[in-house]
This record gives C-alpha cells, sequence and structure tokens, in this order.
C-alpha cells in the first residue's frame, strides 16, 4: 500500500513545524527496515500503514488511548481509523494520510486513436470487461501496451483488482491467501492482457506520473496523490475513472500512519501531542495536502481555501466518489518480505516465457510465505 509521498508529506510537516528539537519525528521511508528504524530512532513515526500490526507486535509502539484527546479522534474521517486498533480495540495509530489507486486517461491521445475520435467521459470503462473491450479497441492504432500499471505498486493495484473479483489477498484473521480463487481469477485476467498487448508495468513509480503528466502515455493506473502534479503540469484533456469492477465495486486504501515509541518519557509525550493537536487541523492538513495531493484526514479540511482549488477540481471530485468504496484490509507480519514476493510472482506472470499455471504459481507463493511468517 503506497504512501509514496511520504517524502513530501514529512517535508511539508517539518517546514510548517518547529518542534524538531523537543521531539524525534522519523519517516520510515520504502525499503528501510521498519523495525530496527524504530529501534534506532524512538520518537513520531511516521511509516507505511501497512506496518502497523508489525510495529505493534514488536513493542515498539504505545497505545494512544488516553494520550491522544477524544477531540482529535473526532476530527479524523473515522474510515481512515480502520485498522488503526488492535483486537481489544486499542489505537495504536493516527492516519497521516490515505490514498487509493484510480485510472488516469489522456483523451488526447485516445481521442487520436482510430475510430475512437468521439471518446468522452462517459464512455470510461466501469468493468474489467469493459476494460478489455476497450483496451483492445486502443491496441489496433497504439504502438504499445495502452495500459501502464505504476511501477514499484503494482502489488498495491493488484490487491484492488483482487477485491474486485470478491477476494483479498489476506483475510479476516490476518492469513494469507495468495491462492484463493479470486485471486487466481484477477492474476489470470492480467495475463491474458499482458499477453495480448493490452497491459504492462511501468518501470518505476514515479515516472509512471512524470510521463502521463507529460503527455507521454495514454492509460495509467496510480494513486490518487498523482492529481496534484496532474493538474499542476498537464497541458492536455484528461480524466480519471474508479477501479474496474468485477463482482463488486471496491477498492484498497493506501497511506501511512503515525505512529509514538513505547519508550517515550512523560515530557516527550507532552511535546508529542504539542505536535498533534497542531497537524490534526484543517488548516495544517489543507496547506500540507494542498501540494502533496493526498486526501486530507480531517473532517472539512476540504472546506480550507487552501484546497477549494483542488477539491472543485471534476478531476478531484471524481476520484473522491470512489472513497465510499474504499477500504481498510489486513496487512501481515514481515510486510516487506511478503510484498517482495507477491511482486516477484506478479512479474513472473507477466513473463511470456512463463508457461507455469497461474494456480501453481500462486501455489508457490503461499508456500513461500508459509516459510516466511514460520515462528
Amino acid at each position: 500500500m503506497p504512501s509514496e509521498q511520504m517524502p513530501e508529506i514529512f517535508h511539508a510537516i517539518r517546514s510548517l513545524t518547529n518542534l524538531d528539537t523537543q521531539i524525534n519525528i522519523q519517516s520510515i521511508e520504502q525499503g528501510e527496515s521498519v523495525i530496527q528504524h524504530a529501534k534506532k530512532h524512538p520518537g513520531i513515526l511516521i511509516a507505511d500503514m501497512a506496518h502497523t500490526d508489525e510495529l505493534r507486535k514488536a513493542n515498539l509502539i504505545r497505545p494512544l488511548n488516553g494520550i491522544i484527546s477524544q477531540s482529535i479522534i473526532e476530527k479524523i474521517n473515522p474510515s481512515f481509523l480502520e485498522g488503526c486498533h488492535d483486537e481489544h480495540n486499542l489505537l495504536y495509530a493516527l492516519p497521516v494520510c490515505r490514498s487509493m489507486p484510480i485510472i488516469y486517461y489522456n483523451m488526447d491521445i485516445i481521442r487520436s486513436l482510430c475510430g475512437m475520435e468521439d471518446f468522452s467521459k462517459k464512455d470510461i470503462p466501469t468493468t474489467w470487461e469493459e476494460m478489455e473491450k476497450f483496451l483492445h479497441l486502443c491496441r489496433l492504432d497504439y504502438d504499445e501496451e495502452p495500459l501502464q500499471l505504476g511501477g514499484d505498486f503494482y502489488d498495491w493495484i493488484f490487491h484492488a483488482t483482487v477485491l474486485s473479483y470478491g477476494g483479498s489477498l489476506i483475510d479476516e484473521s490476518g492469513q494469507l491467501v495468495f491462492n484463493s480463487p479470486a485471486v487466481i481469477e484477477a492474476l489470470d485476467m492480467w495475463r491474458k492482457m499482458k499477453a495480448n498487448g493490452l497491459l504492462n508495468t511501468y518501470y518505476n513509480w514515479d515516472a509512471t506520473i512524470n510521463k502521463f503528466k507529460d503527455g507521454g502515455l495514454p492509460i495509467i493506473c496510480f494513486s490518487t496523490e498523482g492529481l496534484v502534479t496532474t493538474m499542476n503540469d498537464a497541458n492536455f484533456n484528461w480524466e480519471v475513472g474508479m477501479m474496474p469492477k468485477q463482482e463488486k465495486q471496491v477498492v484498497n486504501y493506501g497511506g501511512a500512519n503515525m505512529f509514538l515509541s513505547s519508550t517515550l518519557t512523560n515530557t516527550e509525550i507532552m511535546h508529542a501531542n504539542v505536535f498533534i493537536e497542531m497537524f490534526y487541523t484543517a488548516t495544517m492538513q489543507a496547506q500540507i495536502f494542498s501540494k502533496v495531493g493526498a486526501s486530507p484526514v480531517i473532517l472539512g479540511a476540504a472546506n480550507e481555501s487552501e484546497l477549494q482549488l483542488l477539491a472543485s477540481s471534476p478531476q478531484y471530485k471524481d476520484a473522491q466518489e470512489q472513497l465510499q468504496y474504499a477500504v481498510d484490509t489486513p496487512n501481515s507480519n514481515k510486510h516487506s518480505e511478503i510484498r517482495a514476493l507477491l511482486r516477484n510472482t506478479i512479474i513472473e506472470a507477466l513473463d511470456e516465457n512463463n508457461t507455469t499455471s497461474t494456480e501453481d504459481l500462486l501455489n508457490i507463493a503461499q508456500k513461500r510465505a508459509q516459510i516466511i511468517l514460520s515462528p
């Protein structure tokens, strides 16, 4: 679940506050060992929301009940608090940002293709079956795969696809289910589209949105966090559409959470609370998220003047329509290793020279995951 703009958010936090000397604020970025970083740098930790259970089970973060005022919690969008509690309803995290995968369409490129001259917003595919037919039409007059999946985080996008097929990569008990019928069907569909020249994974996450906003890609699957940069830089007609549905309309959140280290002193907790009170105001949220594009987590932040231009744009409004279908999904322990396994499995499946069946590939992945997660 990407929090790919966490460095930008972290920079905005630092530039808008002056609390660094009073409380250590650390951003744990993709590729770092969350456990080792949290051990070495106690303080306020900002990390991918997928690591919440991992940090809690390692006793590196503390419950926030009795520390964070109820008035702060009541400001936060309730759906963004899903996954922030443990099985005993103790609050261990606060949401920093949330995003969703969506589809971006370069309408000028699409309309330049033979037979697509009248393509409009109402023609945007809403199901995977419609998407496949649409991409076939694009491919008749386009030399490369028309749909590019955001590089580096295509596993997050794949989870959204699995959800649309009525399944999940992780069940409610936190058990991995890489080889369920829904996962097999979803990956089979991706393989078919890749084999037919309709879909591919782009080589890098940031490069995906940069190439699109520069007018170089017709269709991408990317995060809602790409909205601001596209609005600022694109000089062509473009639209966004919800993730296609199969059995149901559903999509997964991504983003970052905020944690307090379990070793903080009372004085450090007091300074942390000062920072938290400042961060979770509508004004601060508007200042930060008008620059980086992720959804603010405070109710009413969109009414602030800094966010009104963004919130009034048609693309932003269309993207926010998907929020009603967005869900938090459970995460496994050893998230980084499991994510790498899933990514490698997807790449193997999309390799046209790989003749292993999708079911066999996912059965192998399931066995490897169980080894990774074994005590």
